[in-house]
């Protein structure tokens, strides 16, 4: 699996029997989340949380590892910085991922449905 794979494919998704499966699908990468997967996931955390038809949500993955965090190869262009600004500010980067990280964990929280790592 490459960069290039679809995000439906990285990050699958399907309902069955009242719960909804969420599958982290980069092994090669030891399913480190993109920041394009973290949002599918919470978006797809919503959506779990408002199906009336769902009744749990199971985050799993693929090979032998869960999940190493986020992917910190992967990064989306930098906000555009005002005129005259440094380049990187110390600290962007952790700030991004930090930032990225309390979403995911706050969807998790916030899901009104019982979320099971297996």
């Amino acid at each position: 699996m490459t960069d290039e794979t679809p995000l439906t494919e990285q990050l699958q998704h399907r309902v069955d029997g009242g719960v909804a499966w969420l599958t982290l699908n980069r092994p090669e990468a030891h399913n480190a989340i993109t920041p394009d997967q973290r949002d599918r996931m919470i978006d797809l955390l919503k959506a779990a949380s408002d199906d009336l038809a769902v009744r749990a949500v199971v985050i799993t993955a693929t090979g032998k590892g869960f999940c190493t965090g986020a992917d910190l190869r992967a990064s989306r262009p930098p906000a555009p910085k005002p005129e005259g600004a440094p380049e990187r500010v110390a600290g962007d980067v952790a700030r991004m991922i930090r930032d990225g990280a309390q979403r995911l964990v706050a969807s998790i929280l916030d899901c009104e449905k019982p979320v099971v790592a297996a």
